[in-house]
């Protein structure tokens, strides 16, 4: 091979069993089409180019690919399967070894529960904004005076509840709530004042 640093086994048939000791660096391209759940595959080829097939002739091993002792688990990717394979179509015998690789979703998304930070500021007036409006929707007239009072002390100590208990899931819904109801009241706004410029067009 060249070299004394190489780890060769030479046996008494012939054979000669190389176990390398270097790092290999490959690239390969990248189809991300369905990222990040996507899947690639990698290949590294070694071939004997200072020799001829007659000469020097690679057969893959009879235990096949063992990486289990050596490797060390990645975050991003998870391998799926290792292939291998030999070519002797040309003049140089090659070897190609195949990785499938599978992309770790949840290393990007980070869904992972972690607790909730208090609610602050304008997103708890939001929040109560909302509740408030949502109440009144549903609220019914009562005539009996002891009643209403009643109410609104009710009214006012879960509106002091809910201050001290509203999380980021309530202030997300509020804001879905004022968002529908303000865009659609500016839609409608829109198509009126569109409608009525239309009408006075064809009008003339």
């Amino acid at each position: 091979m060249g070299g004394k640093f190489y780890y060769i086994q030479i046996q008494n048939g012939g054979e000669v069993l190389w176990m390398p000791f270097e790092v290999f660096e490959s690239r390969c391209s990248i189809d991300i089409t369905y990222y990040p759940f996507d899947k690639q595959t990698c290949q590294i080829v070694f071939v004997v180019w200072s020799h001829s097939l007659e000469e020097i002739s690679i057969e893959r091993s009879k235990n096949g690919i063992t990486y289990e002792d050596e490797f060390q688990e990645n975050s991003v990717w998870k391998i799926i399967e290792v292939t291998h394979a030999v070519s002797k179509e040309t003049r140089e015998s090659r070897i190609t070894f195949t990785f499938n690789l599978r992309r770790k979703p949840l290393f990007y998304l980070r869904l992972c529960h972690r607790g909730e930070s208090p609610v602050t500021g304008i997103f708890m007036k939001l929040t109560i904004l909302s509740l408030r409006l949502q109440c009144a929707m549903k609220r019914k007239n009562k005539i009996d005076i002891d009643e209403r009072e009643d109410d609104l002390k009710e009214e006012k100590k879960e509106e002091e509840e809910s201050s001290r208990k509203i999380a980021w899931s309530q202030v997300a819904s509020a804001i879905d709530y004022v968002c529908f109801w303000g865009f659609l009241i500016v839609y409608a706004v829109m198509t009126l004042i569109t409608f009525s410029i239309m009408l006075s067009h064809f009008s003339r």
